[in-house]
């Protein structure tokens, strides 16, 4: 199928979409002072998921990898893998 960047399994494109509405989540979270402490394993999950997908980034996807604080908890290290500034 055709997925955001290019021809895709389906598992591969309803994974990205489960996983673009958890750091969309974080998003809503930090935006509004809630706490971004999301699913650890789904996390790390993410970022093994986003790291083998080895996708684009740019201004408009996947911004540049971001520092994330050695104490962050594994959401706000994924938000940071994606381009977030924490």
């Amino acid at each position: 199928m055709d997925g955001p960047f290019g021809p895709w399994t389906a598992v591969d494109y309803i994974r990205f979409k489960t996983y673009e509405i958890l750091v969309h989540t974080w998003d809503l979270a930090r935006a509004s002072g809630q706490s971004t402490d999301l699913d650890p394993a789904l996390c790390t999950a993410g970022i093994a998921m986003f790291a083998a997908m080895n996708l684009p980034r740019s201004a408009d996807t996947i911004g540049p990898e971001q520092p994330a604080p050695p104490d962050a908890n594994p959401a706000d290290r994924l938000a940071a893998y994606l381009g977030r500034t924490l």
